[in-house]
């Protein structure tokens, strides 16, 4: 069963896009997610050591999985959006 703690942390760290899995001996299987890659966590943390030393203990035996490409969350939108405009521009002006 996962602790308290780590369920808080894995809060706290969650985004959405490039998954990070952490799985640590003795404790429950963790998925952290996060739009940037490791090499900008320098910019949301204020330094590049902390960033660093943070990364070190998350991928320390764990599992890294990069996503690319795009999310169908963000596609779906993108077409509902072209589908909206496209119906804008096919409706006359108003008379008047």
């Amino acid at each position: 069963m996962c602790s308290p703690r780590t369920t808080s942390a894995r809060r706290v760290v969650t985004s959405n896009a490039n998954s990070r899995t952490v799985n640590r001996p003795g404790s429950c299987r963790d998925f952290l997610t996060s739009r940037l890659p490791f090499g900008r966590w320098g910019e949301v943390f204020g330094d590049e050591v902390v960033a660093a030393a943070m990364i070190d203990r998350l991928v320390h035996h764990a599992e890294v999985l990069t996503l690319a490409g795009e999310s169908y969350r963000t596609r779906a939108r993108r077409e509902l959006l072209a589908k909206d405009r496209d119906k804008q521009n096919d409706t006359p002006p108003p008379r008047g």
